[in-house]
């Protein structure tokens, strides 16, 4: 005799093998049932659609078949799954004022000088305006009362030198200074029953690259390092500045999966202590 075999239908819902998997965005569970109800077939999808479950349906010849999927694992509690970590060094570069880019020159001015200095790009504004749009009887501003060696800067030497420098730099045409200022920015990757929400603690803050790492649990495998640039030494005339990181607010989006992502991105820079604070 030779064995035979058939699927015996059922009218209820029955579940199938499941599917569990991970990848860059956590983990997923693909629970499939199988029935021969097309009410119960379409009782289900109606559930589903309500309730705002991912689902996938096909039917066939007297039998049905809906696979849910879940944004965790489903045989565990999705509130302890952790997130997906991504860090990501973003480079970054801008142009700054000449007057106020970090460098050996501009560490050695004097409030003084750095207002002369000003005062200088104001008037070859004004000489270019006057060549541009020359005035009745040739008066105005003439090439020569832009000749750096005429200008009075202060009586302290070390800012002085910097500031004539700077000045014949400016008289040259050079206005800026390229700015390398690096993004860092942390994706978390997580379930809808994450139990951490993204907060506003700590945005607006400048944090420093000393402290960073273990007031965000930085992990020390990242293939990148942080910038360690020293704060300048100004003259107690001018602002105190600091090197650090600007927390910015966090985004939160959601994506495939019914799974959510919170970005956070800092900006490293240098800033001025009397807006920001003393860095942490």
């Amino acid at each position: 005799m030779t064995p035979t075999s058939k699927i015996i239908g059922n009218p209820l819902d029955n579940q199938q093998p499941a599917t569990f998997s991970r990848d860059e965005t956590g983990t997923k569970s693909d629970i499939p049932f199988e029935m021969t109800s097309r009410t119960q077939f379409y009782n289900l999808k109606t559930t589903a659609n309500q309730n705002g479950v991912q689902f996938s349906a096909e039917e066939g010849y007297g039998k049905h078949k809906i696979t849910f999927h879940y944004p965790y694992d489903f045989q565990t509690d999705p509130a302890t799954e952790p997130p997906v970590e991504l860090w990501e060094m973003v480079p970054n570069k801008v142009e700054k004022n000449i007057i106020d880019a970090d460098n050996a020159n501009t560490r050695a001015l004097i409030q003084q000088d750095i207002a002369t200095l000003n005062a200088l790009v104001d008037d070859i504004q004004e000489y270019i305006f006057s060549v541009q749009n020359p005035p009745p009887g040739g008066s105005g501003l003439q090439y020569g009362d832009l000749d750096p060696t005429k200008i009075a800067f202060s009586t302290k030497p070390d800012s002085a030198a910097a500031a004539l420098v700077l000045a014949n730099l400016i008289v040259s045409g050079v206005k800026s200074q390229i700015i390398f200022a690096p993004t860092l920015r942390q994706t978390l990757t997580i379930n809808d029953a994450y139990p951490i929400p993204a907060t506003f603690l700590n945005v607006g803050s400048i944090i420093s690259s000393a402290t960073f790492p273990a007031l965000f649990d930085i992990p020390n495998d990242l293939l990148f390092q942080f910038p360690f640039d020293s704060d300048p030494s100004l003259d107690a005339s001018r602002p105190v500045l600091h090197y650090g990181w600007f927390m910015d607010a966090p985004e939160i989006r959601q994506i495939a999966w019914l799974k959510w992502q919170i970005v956070l991105n800092w900006s490293y820079g240098l800033w001025p202590e009397a807006q920001y604070g003393v860095p942490l």
